[in-house]
């Protein structure tokens, strides 16, 4: 398949810290996801040790993955099963878990799913949670009107975010 190119960050070119490319972790949660594929392509391209976590089975997602050399694939729901495992001794966590505007359960599936992924992230000691996020971006105006449980949702998972890990862990 083509690949879609973009950075990671505000108008910036997506570098990875030596220290993950020298043997740390990242957990990819909703990796084999529309966003979660591509930021385990881009870090397993940069020599980075990716565990995608998805709902999917291992190789469903490693069909959606090139670079599987890089990319340990596990199938876990996130929003019920335990994660202490797969995020214990990870680098960071990055959650690309929502359920895109005009699906069912926007609330939870944005929402209480992320909270639960920011606990956990937390309680394992991972040193850095990233979210995936566009509410901050369309939570003003229409879009908080036709998107209100996404919207909310997101909010919910930022939160718990900004709770856990502070500011500026949110793209």
């Amino acid at each position: 398949p083509t690949r879609r190119q973009f950075g990671i960050g505000v108008g910036t070119a997506a570098v990875v810290p030596p220290a993950l490319a020298a043997g740390g972790k990242v957990v990819v949660v909703g990796g084999a996801g529309f966003v979660g594929t591509e930021i385990s392509h881009l870090l397993a391209t940069q020599g980075v040790k990716v565990v995608s976590v998805s709902r999917r089975s291992a190789a469903a997602q490693a069909q959606k993955v090139q670079y599987e050399q890089f990319v340990d694939f596990v199938s876990l729901d996130a929003s019920k099963d335990d994660l202490s495992n797969v995020f214990k001794g990870a680098s960071a966590v990055i959650s690309c878990v929502g359920v895109a505007p005009g699906q069912k359960n926007q609330l939870d599936g944005n929402g209480a799913v992320n909270e639960r992924i920011a606990d956990a992230a937390k309680k394992a000691k991972v040193g850095r949670l990233v979210y995936i996020s566009v509410a901050s971006a369309i939570s003003e105006g229409t879009g908080k009107l036709l998107f209100a449980d996404y919207v909310k949702g997101k909010a919910q998972a930022e939160a718990a975010v900004q709770r856990n890990y502070g500011g500026g862990s949110s793209l």
